[in-house]
């Protein structure tokens, strides 16, 4: 559980921060200063993916956990949500 904690913060700082940062130069370019650099539709592509790959992640741990412990998704899910809370 500590492991979120920790990996948290780093994801929802990554989700934030487009990859390609932000115009910073004074360039006669189309762009204007302080626009993002990535193009709106690879960062909609971009997200996208990570946000897959975070349920997908998310989907098979529980179903091992499902496996190995016998209980029920729900189950799961509720001491999932009890940890985050406490």
């Amino acid at each position: 559980m500590s492991s979120g904690w920790v990996l948290g913060p780093g994801t929802l700082r990554h989700l934030l921060s487009q990859q390609g940062g932000v115009w910073q130069g004074n360039d006669p370019n189309d762009t204007r200063v302080g626009n993002s650099v990535m193009d709106v539709n690879t960062f909609l592509n971009f997200f996208e993916s990570l946000f897959v790959s975070a349920f997908m992640s998310f989907s098979l741990t529980v179903a091992i956990l499902q496996l190995v412990t016998g209980s029920s998704v729900i189950a799961i899910l509720a001491e999932v949500l009890m940890q985050m809370v406490l």
